[in-house]
């Protein structure tokens, strides 16, 4: 299950998804939602996909990220113009 947005877990028995940003300025202005899950065997199963994800990935730091193609920086500097129209 792929779930875009935010995932929190807490103490093992609650899941928290959606696409809130915790600020207040989503809370007030954007029209976000955000499910919380009471269930231990859910958030069990939700804690074992993130985990499977993470060890999936590799950490970049800032000087392996830093000299990326031109044509990425560009579309990274596009979308941040795009996205504060929204």
């Amino acid at each position: 299950m792929a779930c875009p947005g935010r995932r929190a877990e807490a103490g093992g028995l609650l899941t928290s998804v959606g696409s809130t940003n915790f600020d207040k300025r989503s809370f007030r202005l954007n029209g976000e939602a955000t499910l919380k899950i009471f269930d231990q065997a859910f958030t069990g199963a939700q804690t074992a996909v993130f985990e499977a994800d993470l060890a999936l990935s590799h950490r970049v730091s800032f000087a392996e990220w830093q000299p990326r193609p031109a044509r990425e920086r560009l579309g990274e500097w596009l979308a941040s113009i795009i996205g504060t129209q929204f």
